[in-house]
């Protein structure tokens, strides 16, 4: 990150004082990649604990797999899902798929490489993992 601080230089004894102002420029050493990966990570557990308020499923009644994901997504759930739903790192929803059984497959392959979060709606509760596509 860049912090800058406004401040009004002193005049030098050999130069007339002409007030000029400047800006003095403090470059950090947090651009860093784990201060980037801190960043990320803050920001993946706030929409993670946004989408995951009410859920109550246990993380054992349900696999989502393989993680990290190329192509396609499989999810296993203890009872009948209602329902599926994608959504980006932003909290946005980018898919819903309606399927009243125990085992589904999401095609993903549309989507670029990052974290998004999957909330399965069963018979039972509500659940949300985070997955990473490759």
């Amino acid at each position: 990150m860049v912090e800058s601080e406004p401040s009004i230089s002193e005049p030098k004894k050999d130069k007339p004082n002409r007030k000029v102002g400047y800006l003095k420029m403090r470059v950090m050493e947090d651009l860093k990649s784990e201060t980037i990966n801190n960043e990320v990570e803050k920001y993946v557990k706030k929409t993670a604990s946004i989408l995951s308020a009410g859920t109550n499923l246990d993380a054992n009644s349900f696999s989502i797999y393989p993680n990290p994901i190329n192509d396609v997504l499989n999810i296993k759930t203890n009872s009948d899902m209602e329902k599926v739903e994608l959504y980006d790192i932003q909290g946005r929803l980018l898919q819903t798929h309606i399927n009243k059984t125990l085992e589904t497959s999401i095609k993903i392959d549309r989507y670029q490489t990052g974290t998004y979060f999957v909330k399965i709606y069963t018979s039972t509760g509500v659940g949300v993992q985070k997955v990473m596509k490759k």
